[in-house]
């Protein structure tokens, strides 16, 4: 991907590779959330946490190398949030949880409960 988009950016105006860039990283969010929408995939918990931290870290690292760092933050601050919600206990979740609505007021009830079925396992791991 790297090649790639040092010939893009070589090679296209400006302002489409601005518009491509934005494109990728916002069919890379949609491609990775929507990846916890698969009943195949079983996330264990906490082990999940670092792998998606890892994800989120070599993504971010990609996208900040051809995009503005204040962008890609912006686009990013959904895996931020979604990480305190999975990291969070029992009395910190609801708080999390209404950080994000507020920002993402129309996040899909499949994320939500996602996002919910995930964490209790976390408390369950870290109360055993």
């Amino acid at each position: 991907m790297n090649e790639y988009s040092d010939d893009f950016k070589a090679h296209l105006n400006e302002h489409l590779f601005e518009t491509l860039m934005e494109d990728m990283i916002g069919q890379f969010l949609r491609s990775y959330m929507a990846a916890a929408k698969n009943k195949q995939a079983k996330f264990k918990m906490p082990a999940a946490l670092d792998q998606i931290k890892g994800d989120v870290r070599q993504a971010y690292g990609f996208f900040q190398k051809f995009m503005d760092p204040p962008v890609v933050q912006s686009y990013f601050r959904i895996f931020e949030m979604t990480m305190g919600i999975l990291a969070s206990d029992r009395t910190t979740f609801p708080e999390f949880l209404n950080d994000l609505m507020a920002v993402y007021w129309d996040t899909p009830v499949w994320y939500l409960r996602f996002i919910e079925e995930s964490n209790l396992q976390v408390c369950r791991v870290i109360d055993q």
